[in-house]
């Protein structure tokens, strides 16, 4: 899937969906975790931990909000 593939997917998701899919988002790949990142800042959802990047070598994976 490509990353606005993601956005469409993750915006027919409940919040629930949303949260659950946060949870596991080590999972993810770096094009998921950015779309669920804006898909959660767009509806204001909270999470346990914020988004960063567990690998550094990313920059685009740190919280922008």
């Amino acid at each position: 899937m490509q990353g606005d593939d993601f956005v469409t997917v993750y915006q027919a998701k409940s919040d629930e969906e949303i949260m659950q899919l946060a949870a596991a988002r080590d999972e993810l790949t770096s094009e998921a975790r950015l779309a669920l990142e804006g898909e959660v800042t767009g509806r204001r959802i909270t999470v346990a931990e914020p988004f960063t990047s567990s690998r550094n070598d990313d920059p685009r994976l740190v919280r922008l909000a």
